[in-house]
């Protein structure tokens, strides 16, 4: 299955994420265990390659990220729709992606990258609908300090349920 970098939601965000449940038609939610903010998408490249990627990446030095979730936002393609919660764009969250992916692609991954790095929380999928953004209600949430970066790997299909991402390995990020 697929691997992916990502920083995890402590569970106060999380606690907080469970009350957004907009009226969806047909919503597949994200298990609040599985929600996370995705640094870098890897695909499904060979173990070997996924360890020399998490080899030279856990050794970089990248200061720990202040992480603020602000607005819900819609991602939509012919299959359907995704709801997402959009975080800041700070410019060492930026510089952490940069490098997770230029990192992957040295080790001989494809990446694939949008045009435009949108660091977000995928709350859930639901097929092509009229959905009104102003009817969701998105209470303030408290920024955070992430202090770690994990590598996940996607063990089952979306909409399977709790378990769905597997954390593997993690590293530090420095405290300043």
């Amino acid at each position: 299955m697929a691997y992916f970098t990502a920083l995890s939601i402590p569970p106060e965000i999380t606690a907080l994420l469970k009350t957004i449940r907009p009226a969806l038609t047909d919503a597949t939610w994200m298990h609040p265990d599985d929600y996370h903010l995705t640094l870098a998408y890897l695909g499904e490249p060979s173990s070997d390659i996924c360890n020399l990627f998490w080899q030279n990446i856990s050794k970089r030095i990248h200061p720990s990220q202040t992480i603020q979730l602000k607005q819900l936002h819609v991602f939509r393609n012919v299959t359907g729709c995704v709801l997402v919660l959009l975080a800041d764009v700070m410019v060492e969250l930026e510089a952490l992606h940069v490098d997770h992916v230029q990192t992957a692609r040295l080790a001989g991954i494809d990446v694939h990258t949008f045009p435009a790095f949108m660091p977000h929380v995928t709350l859930a999928s639901f097929p092509v609908q009229v959905l009104n953004m102003e009817d969701l209600a998105l209470q303030s949430l408290p920024a955070w300090t992430a202090g770690e970066v994990t590598l996940y790997k996607s063990n089952k299909p979306h909409g399977t349920g709790v378990g769905r991402y597997e954390a593997l390995e993690s590293y530090l990020l420095k405290t300043t």
